[in-house]
């Protein structure tokens, strides 16, 4: 892996006396190769949304989609954040993930 990619992780979410939190969210790094992703018509994003762009990531670490409790990670590249949507493990040659990000949505 040639590559540093930088990625926002947020903490759990608790339910505390009928409120809800969220821990800190930190930023960490984790080596890996970033490339766009042309097929982004065979990607399937829940309840048919639209999707704009998308990024192939392949890491020795597992980033985290949105489970049991916890977001999505968000990948920061190219001045975006990128959601973190499927992952999967490879055990070819060299063992790594490859994960999919889809562009989230400006909120302006």
């Amino acid at each position: 892996m040639n590559r540093t990619v930088k990625v926002l992780r947020r903490g759990p979410v608790r339910y505390v006396e009928g409120r809800i939190l969220q821990d800190q969210t930190e930023e960490i790094s984790v080596a890996g190769n970033i490339q766009p992703e042309r097929n982004i018509i065979l990607i399937r994003e829940v309840f048919g949304s639209h999707i704009e762009a998308a990024l192939k990531i392949y890491t020795n670490e597992r980033l985290r989609t949105q489970e049991k409790g916890c977001d999505a990670d968000v990948v920061l590249y190219d001045g975006r954040e990128w959601e973190v949507s499927q992952v999967r493990r490879y055990e070819d040659v060299i063992p790594h993930y490859k994960t999919i990000a889809i562009l989230k949505k400006d909120e302006t």
